[in-house]
């Protein structure tokens, strides 16, 4: 075995600039082939850490609007559905629901905005979190009590052990909250469909306050989640669903008829094989996942077939070598096997190369959409040992077989080897195969330039360049102030204008209220508050009609405040002024904008006991895309209303290279605010959605470094 070795070793010696090509081209092969595993692996992973995840589902929703088209939605009516599912569903060890929200705190004496998530109490009996400090049993032993991850307590206390300290939340009047860290919990991997900074459990006294909220089944904010029962399926509970649905799933403000249908998914589903229309985080694409499944072939059969013929390409050199084995009694089965060790001897090298690129391509391949972090040696070393016996089996084939076909006492009694014609053909086969396959990859080059040009080049119906997103825009001393804080704004340099809003393009937000047309059916459509410099500073054309204005009474819907009976029941009375846009216009069965105008919408801007406001529809603006290329465009109404307002849009020149983050100090009558706002560019926020190639991209411009990939593969296969 020694000697033979050292005999392979000689032979790549006397073409060392072959041999190094060769071992160049398959270290690149394995590379590749590695990294695409690794995501495909690390995709179809995802909350498979947690314990007992093949039981746990969630629940999911699915909106049919009037013509029939089916809406699959992440969000679900997560506190009608927390209160009724349990009784109705015995199979259900527990259920619980969990909803993000941004809370403010005091942190080194000034207000900070931070991502929160509210849940039901219940949250660890369906999952079972890690925790480095406390105990799911006492995390919410006190209604005062917050849980908040290892990663926020290093960035507010410098350490992990914070049990005890004490946190103050600013409430949404302003109140302060001192809240009492109960627990912090372990870095949650990053194959995990949701994260935790922080997680408050849901007030007592909620259903006293709103007892509405038992028969908000079209209030959809939420995520619900169960966690079933051990001996019972899936698949029992959502025959059941129907039945439930007629029972329990009643709303006055959607007719009896809700156009809303409930199921569960598999939690491991969740990922990759389900919507992700207002998911807590970007989802995957099952589909993406199997077109890197077929380039990993592809690039599989490139490596094997390249490396098969390079081998039979110098196998007749080796005939003689061959026959005095077979002479000296060595069957086919030794020969074959010999062969496949050099294969693999010679892949293993590659495979060093390959073990030394994966890391450092695998940290920049976020670059491209990649999701996957650095994979370490210990988890790529089994999956290279495969690939190599594979390749090294499979490559041995053809040299093998062309071998055997010498006979000893020709070989050995002639000073030239014999012509073998299948041999030829089947190795000219093999090249026409390898150069199809590098053509294909050519021309997913081209298709992904033009798929990437169209979404650079789509209209998205607003002009993002040149916006900034102020955040931090939710107390009511800021709403109350906010023609103050705007004025401020304005007046610094190369601003052009401030606006206020409750939505932003590229947001998760899936908000939506009930709107009739007189003598119809109601139907869902998206809404959002602005005020009434909103399409002037996103510049969104008006199709029809005119703006909202301060001008009009009904224009305003602010109610503020809190929300009282009086002021309800009069906006109720009075009604509204509305503007749509014009795929609701196409939804509510306007054939023309210009008729709509002037047109009566009930829509339920109110607590639904009130029923429904009439509004009137005063405007027509064109479509914007709120969501990625790949969703169909939203529906919308929009209303002038400071009550719902969470964030400011200031168009700025030259916003790219301003890194906008004012401290601003507001003195008013018995008001004082000292706040940080921070900014950021809407064209950046906004293009990772309006692109939708691959689950959380860090760069947009980056994609365009894809096709480059692949013209890379295919012509390193050429």
């Amino acid at each position: 075995m020694i000697a033979y070795i050292s005999q392979m070793i000689r032979r790549h010696r006397t073409t060392p600039r072959a041999s190094l090509l060769n071992l160049l081209g398959l270290g690149f092969a394995l590379t590749v082939l590695l990294v695409l595993i690794g995501e495909i692996r690390f995709q179809t992973s995802f909350d498979q850490w947690i314990p007992d995840s093949e039981r746990i589902l969630k629940l999911e929703t699915t909106y049919t609007g009037p013509s029939g088209e089916q809406t699959e939605l992440s969000l679900t009516p997560s506190i009608a559905a927390i209160m009724a599912l349990p009784d109705a569903f015995p199979e259900l060890e527990a259920v619980t629901a969990m909803w993000p929200q941004k809370l403010q705190f005091i942190i080194n004496d000034e207000p900070v905005e931070k991502m929160a998530t509210i849940t039901h109490r219940n949250i660890f009996s369906v999952f079972d979190l890690p925790f480095l400090h406390g105990s799911p049993d006492i995390a919410f032993s006190n209604p005062e009590s917050i849980v908040i991850s290892a990663k926020e307590a290093i960035q507010l206390f410098g350490e992990t052990s914070v049990l005890g300290k004490e946190l103050t939340q600013i409430g949404p009047s302003g109140a302060r909250k001192h809240l009492i860290i109960s627990g912090v919990l372990a870095p949650l991997p990053p194959n995990t469909h949701f994260e935790i900074n922080f997680l408050r459990p849901l007030a007592d006294d909620l259903l006293t306050r709103r007892p509405e909220l038992l028969t908000a089944w079209g209030n959809l904010f939420g995520y619900v989640y169960a966690k079933l029962g051990k001996g019972h399926s899936m698949a029992t509970v959502n025959s059941a669903m129907p039945r439930f649905q007629k029972d329990h799933v009643h709303n006055p403000a959607m007719g009896e008829n809700m156009p809303l249908d409930f199921q569960f998914v598999a939690l491991g589903d969740v990922h990759l094989h389900h919507t992700h229309q207002g998911s807590w985080m970007p989802g995957g694409d099952y589909r993406l996942m199997q077109v890197l499944a077929g380039v990993a072939f592809a690039i599989f059969l490139i490596a094997g077939i390249n490396y098969s013929i390079l081998v039979a390409a110098h196998a007749t050199k080796r005939g003689r070598d061959i026959a005095i084995r077979r002479v000296h009694g060595a069957s086919p089965f030794k020969i074959a096997t010999l062969q496949i060790l050099e294969n693999c001897l010679f892949l293993a090298a590659a495979g060093v190369l390959a073990l030394v690129l994966v890391p450092f391509i695998q940290k920049n391949a976020v670059q491209i959409g990649f999701a996957s972090p650095p994979s370490t040696q210990h988890t790529l070393i089994p999956i290279l040992l495969i690939l190599i016996f594979v390749i090294g089996s499979l490559a041995a084939l053809l040299p093998t077989s062309l071998l055997l076909k010498f006979r000893p006492a020709t070989i050995l009694g002639s000073r030239k080897l014999p012509d073998i014609p299948k041999g030829r053909i089947l190795r000219t086969a093999l090249v026409a195969l390898q150069f199809s396959i590098a053509t294909g990859l050519l021309l997913c080059t081209v298709i992904m330039i033009l798929q990437i040009r169209h979404a650079q080049t789509l209209d998205p119906g607003y002009t993002p360049t040149g916006l900034l997103v102020l955040e931090g825009i939710r107390t009511d001393s800021v709403k109350q102030s906010l023609p103050t804080l705007q004025a401020l704004i304005e007046d610094t340099p190369r601003v052009i204008g401030v606006t206020a809003t409750s939505l932003l393009p590229a947001s998760q937000n899936e908000s939506n209220l009930p709107v009739r047309k007189p003598g119809e059916e109601q139907t869902q459509i998206g809404w959002a508050a602005i005020d009434p410099a909103y399409f002037d500073i996103m510049q969104i054309p008006i199709v029809a009609g005119r703006a909202l204005s301060r001008d009009h009474a009904l224009d305003d819907t602010t109610i503020g405040g809190s929300k009282g009976v009086t002021n309800e029941a009069a906006l109720a009375m009075r009604g509204s002024n509305i503007i749509a846009n014009t795929s609701a216009l196409a939804r509510l069965g306007f054939s023309d904008p210009s008729t709509a105008i002037g047109q009566r919408l009930d829509v339920g801007l109110i607590d639904l006991s009130y029923g429904l406001a009439p509004t009137t529809i005063v405007g027509i603006v064109g479509d914007v895309r709120y969501r990625s290329l790949r969703d169909p465009i939203r529906p919308m109404i929009y209303i002038q209303s400071r009550d719902d307002i969470r964030y400011l849009l200031v168009r700025a020149s030259r916003a790219r290279k301003w890194p906008f983050l004012a401290k601003l100090e507001i003195y008013g009558r018995g008001f004082s605010l000292i706040s940080h706002f921070p900014g950021d560019c809407l064209d950046k926020r906004s293009q990772p959605s309006m692109r939708k190639i691959h689950p959380k991209p860090k760069h947009w411009l980056s994609s365009q470094h894809l096709p480059s990939c692949w013209l890379v593969l295919g012509s390193t296969a050429l």
